[in-house]
């Protein structure tokens, strides 16, 4: 290959690689919406079709050179190949994930729903609006499940998790014993396999000594 060929594929080399470095810098910066895909894939294909055509004829010559630039090549296509599947997967999660926000704003509504309908002792007048406040609830809730919402289902007794629980309190008690969740103070959501809201819970932990003793005592 003479020096002409020779800087033809480093030309070619260089703007693919120049491209793919414009493209990384957009990522960066979170201008990902600034890139066009079919642009890269284009891009992919005439770079493909330069480069074997400018080495058609020097196939046989200086095979180390030419694997060289081969896998240079090679790892600008991987660059693009790896922009594009996180590009799609990005896209599938903004897709998933799209009521997020939404959903978290609406959460203190539903819970002051629930906190209504479980009221006990009230007027027959009272329980009359409850049974509708129970209706809107429940509506409430079957357009939760269709956008992927699922409450956390926390019991007492059950083992503190850090990922789906936030414990506000810890209590000395012999009734539980420690890392146990005493009561649930606020439901916990996930949006499909994200946490939305973790519930909210009082965790058990276990007696010193001195307050286990004046018990025995007693």
């Amino acid at each position: 290959m003479d020096k002409k060929d020779k800087k033809n594929n480093e030309d070619i080399l260089s703007d693919a690689i120049k491209a793919v470095d414009e493209i990384n810098e957009k990522i960066k910066d979170n201008n990902e919406k600034d890139i066009d895909i079919d642009e890269v894939i284009e891009l992919a294909k005439k770079t493909t079709k330069k480069f074997k055509e400018q080495n058609k004829e020097h196939h046989s010559k200086k095979k180390s050179k030419t694997e060289e630039f081969k896998n240079k090549y090679l790892s600008v296509l991987a660059e693009m190949e790896n922009f594009r599947k996180r590009l799609d997967q990005e896209k599938r999660d903004l897709i998933k994930y799209r009521s997020s926000s939404f959903i978290q704003n609406i959460l203190p509504t539903i819970d002051m729903f629930e906190l209504a309908v479980s009221s006990e002792n009230v007027s027959d007048e009272i329980k009359n609006w409850l049974e509708g406040f129970k209706m809107i609830l429940r509506n409430f809730k079957s357009t939760l499940e269709a956008e992927g919402i699922k409450e956390i289902i926390v019991k007492p007794n059950d083992e503190f998790n850090s990922k789906f629980h936030h414990a506000i309190e810890e209590v000395e008690t012999s009734e539980f014993e420690s890392g146990k969740i005493i009561q649930v103070k606020q439901k916990g959501y996930l949006i499909h396999d994200r946490l939305l809201r973790p519930a909210t819970v009082v965790v058990a932990k276990q007696k010193n000594k001195e307050n286990l003793k004046g018990e025995n005592n007693e």
